[in-house]
């Protein structure tokens, strides 16, 4: 999943397990001198990823769920 808060200035690339693989920032903004506003942007990405990751677990697990045991072969 790639979240990119402010349109994509910065983009964080998370796993299904919710481990960062990757922090991408426009050169532009990293040359515009504001600090404070790109930690804010990070931050927010990696926020938003984050949320976004348990959103697509959740999604997973209660369709998993929803199907029953049946549908792993137990049950009736």
């Amino acid at each position: 999943m790639r979240p990119a808060p402010e349109g994509g200035a910065v983009r964080i690339v998370m796993s299904g397990t919710q481990e960062c693989k990757s922090v991408i920032i426009d050169p532009d903004l990293a040359t515009a001198g504001d600090s404070e506003m790109l930690q804010d942007l990070v931050l927010l990405a990696i926020n938003q990823a984050i949320q976004e990751s348990r959103a697509l677990a959740a999604r997973h697990l209660g369709s998993i769920a929803g199907n029953g045991l049946g549908a792993l072969g137990f049950g009736s």
